[in-house]
């Protein structure tokens, strides 16, 4: 499945709850990193990294949470890294966005 597109996305969680039954946890760890320094990175290859690991985090979310949140249970991890190691710049910056994603994410309750 890919985890950018809404429709995958929505079928994994049907799948999942008929699986498992009620999912409590989600952990959010697809990720695309390509290695290309900002001057050889082409925008599609960077708009996927965005699709994977940023938009693919809130459609997960946005998945799931509605089950965890009506039953007052469930816990959603992003994985992040934040190193900032050459030539991989796109990764780096989805990952700080998906923490600033999860910061703002917090006061969920």
């Amino acid at each position: 499945m890919d985890v950018s597109s809404e429709e995958d996305v929505l079928a994994l969680a049907r799948e999942a709850e008929k699986a498992v039954g009620t999912v409590t946890i989600l952990i959010n760890n697809a990720i695309f990193c390509p290695v290309a320094s900002v001057l050889e990175m082409d925008v599609p290859t960077w708009d996927r990294v965005m699709a994977v690991n940023l938009r693919g985090a809130l459609l997960t979310c946005r998945a799931f949470l509605p089950g965890m949140m009506n039953r007052h249970q469930g816990t959603i991890i992003n994985l992040i890294s934040a190193d900032a190691i050459p030539h991989l710049s796109a990764y780096a910056a989805s990952k700080l966005g998906l923490v600033a994603f999860s910061r703002k994410f917090q006061t969920v309750r």
